[in-house]
Parts: C-alpha cells; sequence; structure tokens
C-alpha cells in the first residue's frame, strides 16, 4: 500500500497567526513544540527576505485520506502545500533539531550523536547561566549606582558612600541577573519576560538615586531608598508589560492589515 508525504512549499502571512494551532491539530504537539516547529517552517533570511526552510516535507509514511486531510489543515492555516508519494512506510514527523544533534565526523566517517544532556547537567549548565549572568548585571549596576550618586552628605567620606551605592546597587542587579539566567536557561526568556526585566531594573536604579527631590512627586514622597527602589520597580514591570503588550498589538494590527491587502492570497 503506497504512502505519501506533505510538503510545505509556501506560507502566507495569515500562517503566522493560524499555523501554530494546525501544528497542534496535526500531531497532536503540545503548543511549545507546535510553536517551534511553526517558527521554523517561518523562519525568514534577514537579508534576502525569503523564507530558509521551504519547501519542506512536514510529516511523511501516512495513507492517503490522513495526507489529504492534513494537507486541508495547513491550506486553511495559510500554508501552499502538495501530496506526494512517500518512501517512509512508517509515519514521521519533521524534527528542525535533527540537525542540531546530528553532525558528520570528516575524520571517522561516520555520524556523531550529541548525546542529550543528563539531569544533572542541565542544572550545572543552568546554574552558571544564573551565577554569570547575576555577577555581570550585578557589576553593571553597581558602576552605575556609584557613578549616579547625585550628592554626598555632610560629614560623609565620598569614596565610602559611593562605595555603599555600589554595594546597594549590585544587590537588585544580582537579583534581575540570576532571573535572567535562569529563565534563559531553561527556554522561557520570552519578548515580554526581558521587556519587564529591563524595565524594572531600570527604574528600580533611577529611583534608588533619585534623591535630590521628593520621589516620585512632592505630593507623594517616599523617602527610604528601599522604598523608591521597590516603588521603581513595579513601575518598571508595568511599564515594560505595556510596552511588550503594545508592540504585540501592533504586530497583530501590522500582519492584519497586510493580510487585507494582500487579499488573503498565499505567498
Amino acid at each position: 500500500m503506497p504512502k505519501y508525504q506533505v510538503t510545505v512549499t509556501a506560507v502566507s502571512d495569515r500562517a503566522w497567526f493560524a499555523l501554530g494551532k494546525a501544528l497542534r491539530t496535526v500531531a497532536g504537539l503540545g503548543w511549545l513544540d507546535a510553536r517551534r516547529l511553526s517558527r521554523y517552517l517561518l523562519k525568514v533570511n534577514d537579508t534576502t527576505e525569503e523564507l530558509l526552510h521551504l519547501p519542506c516535507a512536514q510529516v511523511a509514511g501516512i495513507d492517503r485520506s490522513t495526507a489529504d486531510h492534513v494537507a486541508g489543515l495547513l491550506r486553511q492555516a495559510g500554508a501552499t502545500v502538495s501530496v506526494e508519494e512517500s518512501a517512509a512506510q512508517q509515519p514521521m514527523l519533521l524534527c528542525p533539531k535533527a540537525s542540531q544533534r546530528y553532525r558528520w565526523d570528516d575524520l571517522l566517517a561516520k555520524p556523531v550523536v550529541d548525546q542529550p544532556l543528563s539531569a544533572k547537567r542541565k542544572v550545572a549548565r543552568v546554574a552558571r547561566q544564573v551565577v554569570w549572568r547575576a555577577l555581570c548585571v550585578a557589576l553593571v549596576m553597581a558602576v552605575i549606582a556609584g557613578i549616579g550618586v547625585e550628592t554626598t552628605p555632610a560629614g560623609e567620606s565620598k569614596p565610602i558612600w559611593v562605595a555603599s551605592w555600589s554595594l546597594y546597587g549590585a544587590v537588585p542587579g544580582a537579583l534581575y541577573g540570576a532571573i535572567w539566567g535562569l529563565l534563559k536557561g531553561i527556554g522561557r526568556m520570552s519578548g515580554w519576560a526581558g521587556n519587564i526585566l529591563f524595565f524594572s531594573c531600570g527604574m528600580a536604579l533611577l529611583a534608588a538615586l533619585h534623591t535630590r527631590t521628593p520621589y516620585p512627586s512632592p505630593g507623594f514622597a517616599i523617602s527610604s531608598a528601599f522604598g523608591r527602589t521597590l516603588f521603581g520597580m513595579i513601575v518598571g514591570a508595568i511599564t515594560g508589560a505595556v510596552v511588550s503588550f503594545a508592540v504585540w498589538l501592533l504586530r497583530r494590527m501590522f500582519l492584519a492589515l497586510l493580510r487585507l491587502l494582500q487579499g488573503g492570497r498565499t505567498a
């Protein structure tokens, strides 16, 4: 009995929204795996603005009725597909990581498999990222805090005062760096998380150093450095979330407008 494969040859702008959902339906994938697979299919060369991985066999080794059903789902998602006979006799799904996991050893003339990391090595790798990023961000914030000190109180030594503020800036820097490294290490560092961390960290440092005038306003002033820092963290996190939502909304509006102008035609 002949087997068939479904090959994606092109995608339209609407596939940015619907392709992940179609892939979850086709193969029963989780949202994260479907997102990674759709991003692989939609990856664009920044120089030529052409899709890098198309045409691409999406699924192979299935019967004709299943292939037609899969092709219909992908077409509804905005993809141009073709159904062809396949040499594979067992169902197979595209694995984008295959080219990363397997490499050719020229010396031994055989494929070498990169063995997956054990749980212990994964934890060690994440721990290294957490420590490294915590140290880097703490150092940067310590330098900025030391430079940004506005005034030195009467009777205080300026070097000691600057050193104390540098230490004060290093503490939240280490905290934000550790969170950044942890999210990066476990693969959860999204654009939303990055913006929230960036704005929250920046606002916390600015609020802590804002000592010349009442902060945030004469009618509502926070006198302690810790209170100002905490207030800056919260305001910065809200600002980062708002910026992320605005970018996401503008992107959705732009793609929807592009789809409207193109009339929903496939590329």
